[in-house]
C-alpha cells in the first residue's frame, strides 16, 4: 500500500508540471467536455484520417518516440508557455520545438493567445496560428496519410534499398562488418549552416556563445583518480565563435565528456590569430607541415573567439 501511495504522489506532482498544467481556471474545468468544438480537426482528404485538438499532443509525442535514437537521446518536444496581458486578462501563447533529429527545425509558434495553459499546448500541437505541428509533420512526410508516424521500420526499409554494402561479407575483406578488424572510412560532413560563414571585413557578423552546464559528474569507473571537475558555469571565461550567417535556433544538446555529462547551449550574442594560436600552440592539433589557410573554401567557416564573463553578462541558461 505504501508503494501505491508513493506512486499516486508522483503522478500528482507530474500532473502539476509545466508540461501538463493543472486546472487553475474556470475555463479549464470544462475544457475536456467541449475542447474539440473550439477548433476544427485537421483532416487528410485522401483517407479521411483526422486529428482533433484533444489528440494533437498525443500524436506529437508518438511521433517523437518514433524518431531514430540511442540510449543517450532524450526524444522530448520542448514546450514553452508565454503569458500575455490582453485587456487586463492573462492569456497564453505557446512555442513548440521538436527534437534535434526531427527534419522540422523551425519552432512552431502559437501566435493567437488563448484562455488557458492546457489549451495553448493543445493548439500549438494541432494547427492554430501561422505554424502548425501536425499539419507541418504531415506535409513534411513525417506522418503518413493515416496520420501515423513514419517509424524506424520504414527508415530501415529505405536504407536497405541503398545497395552500397548490402552483404555482411565484402569481397577481398575477410573481417566481418562491425568487428574490430574491419576498418572502413566514412566521409566527414559539416552542417550546411556553417558553409561560407567566414566573417568578411565591412560585412555584419554574429557572435555565438557556447555555454556548458555540468549535469552529472563522471562515474567512478571513468574517473578512477577521483578528480574534481568544476561546473563550467562557474568559470570566468568561456568560448564562442563568429559567423557571417544567422544560425537556426538549436535546442540544448547533450555532450558526454571526460569531465562528466554536459548540456551545451548555443546563444547568439585579430580573431584569426587567436584561433590559429589556440589550435596550434595550445591544443597542438596542427601538424608542422600544414599552413593556416582560412577563406570561403574552408570546410568550417567559423572562428573561435575568447569571451570573458562580466557582472553585466550573467549566465545564459534560464
Amino acid at each position: 500500500m505504501r508503494d501505491f501511495v508513493q506512486i499516486e504522489r508522483m503522478l500528482l506532482r507530474r500532473c502539476r508540471s509545466v508540461h501538463n498544467p493543472s486546472n487553475d481556471s474556470d475555463t479549464e474545468v470544462g475544457l475536456a467536455e467541449n475542447v474539440d468544438l473550439l477548433v476544427p480537426p485537421y483532416v487528410v482528404p485522401s483517407t479521411g484520417a483526422q486529428v482533433s485538438l484533444s489528440s494533437a499532443i498525443g500524436l506529437v509525442n508518438r511521433y517523437c518516440a518514433k524518431l531514430p535514437s540511442d540510449i543517450f537521446t532524450r526524444l522530448v518536444p520542448q514546450n514553452r508557455l508565454i503569458a500575455v496581458n490582453c485587456n487586463g486578462m492573462v492569456r497564453y501563447r505557446a512555442e513548440l520545438l521538436l527534437p534535434i533529429n526531427s527534419p522540422v527545425k523551425k519552432p512552431i509558434v502559437l501566435e493567437t493567445p488563448v484562455d488557458s495553459k492546457k489549451l495553448a499546448q493543445m493548439a500549438v500541437a494541432l494547427e492554430v496560428g501561422d505554424f502548425k505541428a501536425c499539419r507541418t509533420l504531415h506535409q513534411a512526410g513525417e506522418l503518413n496519410d493515416h496520420l501515423l508516424p513514419v517509424g524506424r521500420e520504414s527508415i530501415a526499409d529505405l536504407l536497405s534499398q541503398l545497395d552500397e554494402d548490402p552483404d555482411e561479407w565484402a569481397p577481398g575483406i575477410s573481417a566481418k562488418v562491425g568487428s574490430a578488424r574491419r576498418k572502413q572510412l566514412y566521409d566527414k560532413r559539416v552542417a550546411t549552416a556553417l558553409h561560407e560563414a567566414l566573417p568578411v571585413k565591412g560585412s555584419p557578423c554574429y557572435i555565438y556563445v557556447m555555454e556548458l552546464e555540468l549535469l552529472k559528474e563522471p562515474s567512478p569507473e571513468s574517473n578512477p583518480k577521483r578528480r574534481r571537475f568544476a561546473n563550467p558555469l562557474d568559470y570566468e571565461y568561456l568560448f564562442g565563435f563568429l559567423s557571417a550567417k544567422v544560425l537556426p535556433k538549436i535546442p540544448p544538446f547533450a555532450a558526454y565528456l571526460r569531465q562528466g555529462d554536459m548540456r551545451v547551449h548555443l546563444v547568439r550574442a585579430s580573431t584569426q590569430h587567436f584561433h590559429h594560436y589556440i589550435f596550434k600552440n595550445v591544443l597542438q592539433l596542427c601538424k608542422a607541415n600544414l599552413d593556416f589557410h582560412l577563406d570561403a573554401s574552408t570546410p568550417i567557416n567559423t572562428l573561435v573567439v575568447p569571451l570573458r564573463r562580466g557582472s553585466d553578462f550573467p549566465s545564459l541558461i534560464g
